[in-house]
């Protein structure tokens, strides 16, 4: 073991005793049944589970990777600081180590939500609002709409569903800052919980379209903007949507740039046959499509 784990927590009489990792190897010596105990790390800290919960922890370790890559204040994913209503400290139980991990991904999935919600239906988005905004349960917001909890469940999986037929790519990037090209690339798989692995042949491809398999493992800070614009292309790209939208994909970059991304955009729609529906103001990024639809006022001229 190349490091020492600041503390172990083994189940004990029905609930969680924490000892040193000193006191849990003087343990392991002289009881054997300690040699068969399963652990998962969280924080740097071994914490033990059933063998169910150790299998699915690690079927996908790409996935938790990430996980403790997005949270960067340690605040979702530690063991430490969990207190009830009073502040009163609470028993961890293995429990929440799932519910942490959901905790994680739906804090940057309510981030992507907030770009797609204007393609919903009224009623659309007052459900994904409830669920993801106001932080209610099913339960709750099928109560408030005289619904069955189970009609909500099935209404929200088809508006993800819908939803996940789309790619976005922003004015302003929205690259997460310590993820590198390639996993801010890949962030969309583990919001959707597919296996990351399954997509690195993909992956590979779509760097090389965007050109940028020379700075795969480049941080945001170390990209240029319109660099930085390539990557939120391809991460639009990996869930292969069926519909392309780009807002103002030019606003924040110089013309010179600006006619890259446009080129990059035009050579994607003609070679891959990706259908892009654009949003500008330039009349020069404009020019670039098959067909312009003009508005004005919000009506269409």
């Amino acid at each position: 073991m190349k490091y020492a784990p600041r503390k172990v927590y083994i189940k004990e009489s029905g609930g969680y005793v924490e000892l040193s990792y000193t006191d849990f190897c003087r343990r392991r010596e002289s009881d054997q049944t300690y040699m068969d105990k399963l652990f998962i790390p969280i924080q740097g800290c071994l914490l033990e589970v059933v063998r169910e919960q150790y299998t699915d922890f690690y079927r996908d370790k790409e996935r938790w990777r990430y996980l403790q890559k997005l949270d960067t204040k340690n605040s979702l994913l530690s063991l430490d600081g969990f207190t009830d209503s009073e502040g009163n400290p609470l028993d961890f139980i293995v429990d929440e180590t799932v519910n942490i991990a959901e905790t994680a991904v739906n804090a940057v999935m309510v981030d992507r939500l907030k770009a797609a919600l204007l393609l919903l239906s009224d009623s659309e988005q007052a459900l994904i609002h409830a669920i993801f905004f106001d932080g209610l349960t099913e339960r709750e917001v099928g109560a408030k709409l005289g619904i069955t909890q189970s009609v909500v469940n099935k209404r929200k999986a088809r508006i993800l569903t819908k939803l996940r037929k789309i790619g976005f790519v922003f004015q302003f990037y929205n690259l997460i800052p310590n993820l590198n090209v390639e996993e801010n690339i890949m962030l969309p798989l583990l919001l959707d919980g597919k296996k990351m692995g399954s997509y690195k042949k993909q992956l590979h491809q779509i760097l090389e379209i965007v050109g940028l398999s020379e700075r795969r493992k480049h941080t945001p800070r170390e990209l240029s903007g319109g660099q930085q614009q390539r990557v939120a292309i391809a991460r639009a790209l990996i869930g292969n949507p069926e519909i392309l939208f780009a807002d103002e994909p030019t606003g924040n970059l110089d013309s010179e740039t600006g006619a890259e991304i446009m080129n990059l955009l035009c050579e994607i729609n003609q070679t891959i046959g990706q259908t892009i529906i654009m949003v500008t103001h330039s009349p020069e990024a404009a020019k670039s499509s098959g067909r312009v639809i003009t508005v004005q006022d919000g009506v269409i001229i």
